[in-house]
């Protein structure tokens, strides 16, 4: 008669069998997994080194068109003027502008984020129009403020926004 010690199989895994190396593969690849997401976080640049992206602006963001008009001061009044007026061979008015009033509030952070070359087609006056007013430090959320002050300019001259 056969030995039924060893003829039963006993419904617990034995040490070191197979369910053990089905939790020591799920073990590495959860780790597999975690160190890509680590490698990922690590080699995206910070937004504060590149500026923010608009997927990065809050949530119901409010422009702030006070601080927006402390950082025209700053990056924008040299060529466009302190009250948007554009400076004789440097930049247009803001004020009156139809390309600025044509624009979406997101539209006109592109376009301020990236800025214009001299050769663009649509260079009215034939200059460049450096990126973020020439401060790459501006992040989004700063040009949101900036895009409020230029609103405002515009309403302050009475043009009505076409867009």
């Amino acid at each position: 008669m056969a030995d039924d010690s060893q003829t039963t199989s006993s419904s617990a895994p034995a040490p070191g069998g197979l369910g053990a190396l089905k939790w020591a593969l799920l073990g590495a690849g959860v780790f597999v997994v975690a160190l890509i997401a680590l490698c990922v976080m690590l080699m995206r640049p910070s937004p504060k080194a590149t500026g923010a992206s608009l997927a990065s602006l809050p949530v119901g963001y409010v422009a702030n068109a006070s601080t927006g008009a402390k950082l025209y001061m700053q990056s924008c009044a040299s060529c466009h003027g302190p009250r948007g007026h554009g400076m004789p061979h440097q930049g247009l008015t803001i004020r009156q502008s139809v390309h600025v009033s044509e624009l979406t509030d997101l539209k006109m952070v592109e376009f301020l984020r990236v800025g214009r070359a001299a050769d663009h087609p649509d260079s009215a006056m034939k200059l460049p129009m450096p990126a973020k007013g020439n401060n790459p430090n501006l992040t989004d959320v700063d040009l949101m403020d900036v895009v409020a002050h230029m609103r405002a300019l515009q309403a302050e001259a009475g043009y009505v926004k076409t867009r």
